[in-house]
C-alpha cells in the first residue's frame, strides 16, 4: 500500500533522497492545516529511501514500506520489551527476598531494569546495523507529471 508521494531531491547509487509532497494533504490530515503556521523548514523533511528503479532528480515518486517492516517493528517495539520485562520480573520475584527486598519490589525493580538494559542494547545494535539494513521506505513507481498522487483523491478523502 502506498504511503505518500514525494519529489526526488538527490540521487546516489541504490538510494534516493526525497521530499514529501505537501500539496493536497491537509484535507486528509486530522489536524486540518494547523501545521501551516509552522516554518516550511520544520514541515519539510528529506528522507532517504531505497531506489530500485533508478530515478532522477526532480521525479515524482510513490513510496511504500519495504517488505517485513511492520513485522520487525512490532517485534522490536512490543514483543522484545515485554518479554524482557516479564523475564526480569520473574527473576526479581524469585531473588527479591535473597537481595533483601519484598517479592513485589524485586519483581518491579528487576523487570524495569531488564527492560531498560535490553532497550539500550537493542538500540545500540540497531544503530550498528542501520547502515547495512537500508532504509525502510522504497520507491514503488515514478508518477507522471499530469497524474495526481494515488493516495490523494480530488475530493481530499482517502480512496477506499
Amino acid at each position: 500500500m502506498a504511503l505518500r508521494c514525494a519529489v526526488v531531491q538527490k540521487v546516489s547509487p541504490g538510494r534516493a533522497y526525497v521530499l514529501l509532497d505537501q500539496e493536497g494533504t491537509c484535507p486528509t490530515c486530522a489536524l486540518q492545516g494547523q501545521c501551516a503556521s509552522a516554518p516550511s523548514a520544520l514541515r519539510a523533511r528529506l528522507l532517504e529511501v531505497h531506489d530500485p528503479l533508478g530515478v532522477r532528480t526532480g521525479d515524482r515518486v510513490e513510496l511504500v514500506f519495504s517488505s517485513g517492516f511492520a513485522g520487525k517493528s512490532l517485534i522490536f517495539l512490543f514483543v522484545v520489551p515485554l518479554m524482557s520485562f516479564l523475564s526480569g520480573s520473574a527473576v526479581g520475584w524469585l531473588l527479591g527476598p535473597v537481595w533483601g527486598w519484598s517479592q513485589t519490589a524485586g519483581s518491579a525493580i528487576a523487570g524495569f531494569s531488564t527492560m531498560g538494559a535490553v532497550s539500550v542494547i537493542g538500540l545500540w545494535i540497531f544503530r550498528k546495523l542501520k547502515g547495512s539494513g537500508g532504509p525502510a521506505l522504497s520507491i514503488a513507481r515514478i508518477i507522471a507529471e499530469t497524474d495526481r498522487c494515488p493516495s490523494q483523491s480530488p475530493s481530499g478523502s482517502i480512496p477506499g
